[in-house]
């Protein structure tokens, strides 16, 4: 049997052939993929995760990847704010195609470019909100202006383009070196007045505490004062009302003596008054026995008389 090298090269072409055509009856659609399968260029449908089959040669298929992706602007975004000044952005997006095969055949029929085609319309409503903001205000209110821009882009590109915005970060705000120049001056001298005031604060504390210090040691000083008065006076009182119960007690022995010595002469009268004869017994008590020297004419002579 003789060797025929162009019988084993056409059956080697026809294997390979056949090997190229078998797998090209099949194929496999991954958990976060959706496939777009074509008949002739026509859309046909949307195959989801698993083990297809189609036609060669006659069949083709497009994946789309369903799970998160991001794009950032290749260069800074030059825009101007409301007040007029330039400022240059960088910003980050992510996004998904949803696996609604509906969606899905929409965005094959109309939006293929769709990330580039999603980086153009971002770019359009960030100049648009950076137009809306005051140069003073963005750094103030950058998340409110992040927030802003996320929700417009998140309406507007689902309408018009059919993709899920999922988020939207501002990675930098540049302005300009003359303004940068002017926010520092400007910084400079807000910190310079925040330590004035800071200073100004510590003083009134601080003279606020030496007030209430020496409002202390005053009521303090008044305080022994006072009680140093309470003690003196409390003295002197004790020594008034000794002398008044010494006074009052030598006027109650005064009154009471004289009240005895009236009391003697009363009873003494009485005596008299009531007994004539009395008075003659003192006379003769009082008498020492001597008779007088010397009597004038005319005057009494003192005897007694003795009654009946």
């Amino acid at each position: 049997m003789s060797f025929n090298p162009i019988k084993v090269i056409g059956g080697t072409l026809i294997g390979l052939l056949a090997f190229v055509v078998f797998f090209a009856t099949y194929f496999t659609v991954d958990q976060n993929e959706r496939t777009v399968v074509t008949s002739w260029g026509k859309f046909s449908y949307v195959a989801e995760p698993g083990l297809h089959f189609k036609m060669p040669f006659r069949d083709s298929i497009k994946d789309y990847a369903t799970d998160i992706h991001s794009f950032s602007t290749e260069k800074p975004i030059n825009t101007f704010t409301a007040d007029n000044q330039e400022v240059d952005i960088v910003f980050t997006v992510q996004y998904r195609v949803p696996p609604d095969a509906k969606v899905i055949e929409w965005i094959f029929n109309n939006n293929r470019n769709y990330e580039n085609n999603a980086r153009n319309m971002v770019v359009d409503r960030v100049k648009v909100a950076m137009g809306t903001m005051n140069t003073q205000t963005i750094a103030a209110q950058r998340g409110q202006l992040r927030d802003r821009i996320f929700t417009m882009i998140s309406e507007d590109i689902k309408k018009e383009q059919q993709l899920e915005i999922t988020d939207f970060q501002l990675t930098d705000l540049q302005f300009t070196p003359e303004y940068r120049k002017a926010i520092n001056q400007a910084a400079i001298a807000k910190a310079s007045v925040e330590q004035r005031e800071y200073d100004r604060q510590a003083a009134v504390k601080e003279a606020e505490r030496v007030k209430a210090a020496a409002i202390g040691e005053a009521d303090k000083a008044r305080e022994t004062a006072r009680g140093a008065a309470d003690s003196t006076m409390l003295n002197a009182k004790a020594n008034a009302d000794a002398r008044v119960l010494q006074a009052t007690a030598e006027a109650r022995a005064i009154q009471l003596q004289g009240e005895a010595q009236a009391a003697a002469i009363k009873a003494q009268a009485d005596a008299l008054k009531a007994n004539t004869e009395l008075t003659e017994l003192r006379k003769a008590e009082r008498w020492d026995g001597k008779l007088p020297t010397s009597i004038y004419a005319g005057a009494p002579i003192p005897f007694m008389s003795i009654g009946k």
